[in-house]
């Protein structure tokens, strides 16, 4: 995940020709470390509105008010197969303890955009969530050879380590994960 620094930052990630999920569903956290980070994201807000020209510009407006805070179910992101909005409605889920719907949602995305790392991370976190440590470390051991260079899959690893009861193997996979991401907040503060 990308921690945003500057407006230019953020443009360049909604702007961008293609939707980058982990860092979108990034943009939740800028948005609630810096007032800076928000004033940029709600011009950008306006500036979308204007877009045609950009692929899924509805889907990415309503991501970035669900970033500001704005509920989903709300947004274009309600109803949207889109994989960045059902990674979003799994957010919610997740939130709200609906870890059954969590997976499901996750799964859905991560059939859509298979080589996309949040998905198939989201689908970790998910079965952590469900208390299913054995599957979810069995899954993110399949999911090594294509993400294992990502923070990401080194947090989530932590995790299920962490879950299973191994905790210097989890402590060993967050410092790998600050490592390659010295952003990665969920990591720094495991």
């Amino acid at each position: 995940m990308v921690q945003m620094q500057t407006a230019s930052k953020a443009e360049a990630l909604v702007f961008a020709q293609t939707i980058d999920i982990e860092d979108f569903l990034g943009l939740r956290h800028a948005a609630r470390q810096s007032i800076l980070e928000r004033k940029a994201l709600e011009k950008i807000i306006r500036e979308l509105s204007s877009r045609s020209d950009l692929p899924e510009a509805k889907l990415r407006e309503a991501a970035v008010r669900w970033a500001l805070g704005e509920d989903p179910a709300k947004t274009a992101i309600a109803g949207s197969k889109h994989p960045l909005a059902l990674m979003i409605q799994a957010s919610a889920c997740a939130a709200a303890k609906q870890h059954e719907k969590e997976l499901e949602l996750c799964e859905r995305a991560a059939k859509d955009a298979p080589t996309d790392i949040a998905c198939a991370m989201g689908q970790v976190s998910a079965l952590r969530h469900l208390g299913r440590v054995g599957e979810a470390l069995k899954r993110v051991e399949s999911l090594r050879r294509e993400f294992s260079d990502h923070a990401e899959f080194a947090y989530q690893e932590g995790r299920c380590l962490e879950d299973a009861g191994e905790y210097a193997k989890a402590a060993v996979c967050y410092e790998s994960a600050v490592t390659r991401n010295e952003d990665h907040y969920r990591a720094v503060f495991r």
